[in-house]
């Protein structure tokens, strides 16, 4: 394979020409490509200069009979032969997109995939692929704003990531690319990677096998984790809930400023009286109160399982005799106690002095 199957679609970006043109662009892949061409009703006005050195105008198609047909030079000097024509070099041929999707298909081996609400798209669906049945859709570039703009409809048509396959990876950009990771969606480039094995047949180029791997190995991997995009608004809209739950806390329920100052004071000598070696009372009320996480996050946090920061929260609930969620209204004011409380004697405090009583048990015990 010489790759010129590809790069002759992305030259001839209509995927319609005259099949001398075909010819000349496919070189040594013509009679095997041949079959994905399907001749058109369209009629040509200009032919391309034939001579061993072309003046590199088309010429324009002069029509005397039906047997006598001819295409004449029109440029300033016009050096050119007249050349003559029959009625079957004027036959333009295009791409048959569905038999080339098809047999694209047949190379990687997806499923089968509907083209329904996908009708709008200029891209053509492959298949699919995995278990999730990721739509998988090939498009011919002509420009790198063309294939964004492709993009865009693409993503705005297809709720899951896909995988967009293109001849060559000319226009694919770094902007494109990121275009498409922001979505979780991939794209991979055919050149090197399928040929022609036989008349309208196409497959994987064995060298390419490792590759094309893979790709779908890391696709895989992006599909299981969800679109980054997704992700990063499931993340905002647990933080907008959780500022909605504090919100809709009755008034009556609200903590004193003094209520909170001695809260924090608590919490600061039950950490000096515990030797916990993970998720540390302060710790725990810091993250929670201040830092505002969830006890999800907070045993992600810590390297501790979710049941231990629940335990740690139920505690100091018991202890400071409030919920410690009342006491998120008030980390502005707790991180400027933290700043306050350097003095180092408070860390020479022997700890087993002052255990208490209900004392947490540590992961370790």
């Amino acid at each position: 394979m010489t790759g010129s199957l590809w790069n002759s679609l992305e030259t001839l970006s209509t995927q319609a020409a005259l099949l001398m043109e075909w010819q000349q662009e496919l070189a040594d892949d013509f009679e095997a490509a041949r079959a994905f061409l399907r001749p058109t009703q369209e009629q040509i006005e200009s032919y391309p200069c034939t001579h061993l050195i072309p003046c590199g105008c088309r010429h324009r198609v002069i029509f005397e009979s039906e047997e006598d047909i001819s295409a004449v030079c029109e440029c300033d000097d016009a050096v050119c032969d007249r050349i003559s024509l029959r009625t079957s070099d004027l036959i333009v041929y295009a791409l048959d997109g569905g038999m080339l999707a098809a047999a694209i298909r047949g190379a990687f081996r997806f499923n089968e995939l509907e083209n329904v609400g996908f009708e709008e798209l200029r891209s053509r669906v492959v298949g699919s692929w995995g278990v999730r049945r990721s739509p998988v859709f090939f498009n011919v570039p002509i420009s790198e704003s063309g294939l964004q703009k492709e993009i865009d409809r693409l993503c705005a048509a297809v709720s899951n990531p896909f995988v967009l396959l293109t001849p060559t990876a000319r226009f694919c950009t770094p902007m494109v690319q990121r275009a498409l990771q922001r979505q979780g969606c991939a794209q991979m480039s055919l050149e090197g990677v399928v040929s022609l094995t036989a008349p309208g047949v196409l497959g994987l180029i064995p060298a390419a096998k490792a590759t094309v791997d893979v790709f779908f190995g890391d696709f895989g991997k992006q599909v299981g984790r969800g679109k980054p995009l997704e992700l990063a608004i499931a993340r905002v809209e647990e933080k907008l809930k959780a500022i909605a739950k504090e919100l809709a806390l009755p008034k009556a329920e609200a903590v004193s400023p003094e209520a909170a100052v001695g809260a924090f004071a608590i919490v600061q000598k039950l950490d000096d009286g515990h030797r916990l070696k993970k998720a540390t009372l302060m710790k725990v009320f810091r993250l929670y109160c201040i830092e505002g996480m969830s006890s999800r996050q907070i045993a992600s946090q810590c390297g501790c399982s979710k049941t231990m920061v629940m335990k740690r929260l139920k505690f100091l609930e018991e202890k400071l005799g409030m919920p410690p969620a009342k006491l998120r209204a008030y980390s502005t004011q707790f991180e400027r106690m933290e700043d306050e409380l350097t003095d180092s004697r408070a860390r020479r405090i022997d700890r087993w002095k002052l255990a208490h009583e209900g004392e947490p048990e540590d992961e370790n015990g």
